[in-house]
């Protein structure tokens, strides 16, 4: 358990339960489950559904609860590249002048990391709003870099599609497609999150720091529409590229196609002069030269009557 507290301008760490702090910042870790309640409790009268929300290991979905005295949220923390991404639930449990976060996964670098901030700038000072900020921002800052990873090869499979049609990119479009799915998954329910935390009714951030929240606000927006633009993109890209391989194997039957036909008429005549019978020809001293010529004429008459019918 990480304690942090502010008390008379001073943001100080505890090990245990401080007394008479201003602003109270407690993280829980992966030992700290069995505590959750008794914590919860000492700042607010918990709701029993609140405590379950956040006591969850394996079924924490993002999501929100709102009580009378605080509200409580998982979001999914991403880690990871989009090849790789596995996510963790975090959990938020934000009321007046205190915040409890929870990871039942393992240590959070990002929570390490507002941690650091808060400790050696003094940021209990501002308030516990601006600590929720910090770390958001970063939750948001995690999820953008993972959007730029899809775009780049969003982008990559677009100029293979053009420079190399006959290579199979099926499985990598279904591939992104996928991965894409799964982050809109975690993101898409994180949006009604905060969206409550930009808005005048949320009690537990103050009107000077309203824009910051309403700024992350607008940027889980955006990334959602990003996530939803490449999930359709990539739906259209199936489509657009199974077009251009029927389109790309049309071309190869119309030339087949192109090469039967010039080839039937002097496949025909050496049929013909290959049969077991009595042909006047068989005997004559030049008879395969006129066989050689007669294909030739043939297949050239084959070849100029296509030409001139915008067949080639």
């Amino acid at each position: 358990m990480r304690i942090l507290y502010g008390k008379e301008g001073q943001t100080r760490q505890a090990t245990t339960w401080p007394d008479d702090a201003d602003v109270l910042w407690i993280d829980l870790g992966a030992d700290d489950r069995d505590q959750i309640e008794n914590v919860l409790n000492r700042l607010y009268p918990a709701h029993p559904a609140a405590v379950q929300k956040v006591v969850n290991r394996d079924d924490q979905h993002p999501g929100l609860l709102i009580e009378p005295k605080a509200v409580t949220a998982i979001i999914d923390q991403p880690h990871g590249t989009v090849k790789d991404l596995w996510t963790e639930s975090v959990g938020l449990i934000i009321g007046h002048r205190f915040m409890v976060t929870t990871h039942w996964h393992g240590p959070s670098r990002m929570l390490d990391q507002v941690a650091d901030h808060v400790l050696h700038g003094n940021g209990l000072k501002e308030g516990i709003d601006l600590v929720l900020y910090h770390y958001l921002d970063l939750h948001i800052s995690a999820w953008q870099d993972l959007i730029r990873e899809i775009s780049r090869d969003y982008e990559m499979i677009h100029r293979a599609m053009l420079s190399h049609p006959y290579h199979n990119l099926a499985h990598d479009i279904l591939t992104l497609r996928r991965r894409t799915m799964r982050a809109r998954r975690s993101v898409r329910p994180e949006q009604e999150i905060f969206t409550l935390l930009g808005s005048q009714h949320f009690p537990y951030v103050r009107n000077k720091n309203r824009l910051y929240f309403k700024d992350l606000s607008d940027q889980m927006a955006d990334l959602i529409e990003d996530l939803n633009g490449y999930r359709d993109g990539l739906s259209e890209t199936v489509e657009a590229y199974t077009s251009m391989q029927s389109n790309e194997i049309n071309k190869v039957m119309r030339v087949l196609t192109i090469i039967s036909v010039l080839a039937l008429p002097a496949t025909t005549i050496a049929s013909i002069y290959g049969m077991n019978f009595n042909i006047p020809e068989l005997h004559w001293k030049y008879g395969y030269w006129y066989s050689l010529v007669l294909m030739a004429v043939v297949t050239a008459a084959v070849f100029l009557y296509m030409k001139r019918h915008d067949h080639l």
